[in-house]
């Protein structure tokens, strides 16, 4: 199995599970990246901390927000789990991932629903196999208002 984990800290953390050509620690600049991008400021999430990583916060409005994930080769994936815990009030949160843009083609959806509050949980979004390397994005969003949080922590591709 392949998998790829991001965590959304000062650094970004690519590893390997399989003898692939993939190096087994590979850290990557991704920071910067992401609070260069038009879709999500993420300086406004960044308050959160969980084992010394920096956790995404999202407030339960009902509106989507979308996070570029960056450009993947999705062609051996299956499917994307995504890890986080609910706070303050249990909500229904849903996922999308878009191909090429924040309001791109959806290749997968998934919800994460909790069934007690600051517990970790994992949502799991089935993908067919993509051709090439594309951008892609993940979009969050509560399924109703609420005082509710999300707080995103991983999320993992998997072969």
């Amino acid at each position: 199995m392949i998998w790829f984990s991001i965590s959304f800290g000062k650094w970004v953390l690519i590893s390997s599970k399989s003898k692939s050509n993939l190096k087994n620690k590979l850290w990557i600049w991704f920071f910067e990246k992401y609070l260069e991008s038009r879709l999500l400021k993420f300086k406004s999430f960044l308050d959160e901390k969980f084992l010394n990583n920096e956790i995404l916060k999202f407030p339960a409005n009902g509106n989507w927000l979308t996070l570029h994930l960056g450009a993947y080769d999705l062609k051996q994936i299956n499917q994307l789990r995504i890890g986080g815990w609910i706070t303050k009030e249990l909500t229904r949160w849903e996922f999308e991932l878009r191909l090429g843009s924040d309001t791109g083609t959806v290749l997968a959806t998934g919800e994460l629903t909790a069934k007690g509050l600051d517990a970790y949980n994992r949502a799991v979004l089935k993908l067919q196999a993509q051709d090439g390397t594309r951008d892609i994005y993940l979009a969050v969003r509560s399924a109703e208002k609420s005082t509710s949080e999300l707080q995103l922590f991983d999320i993992a591709f998997d072969k």
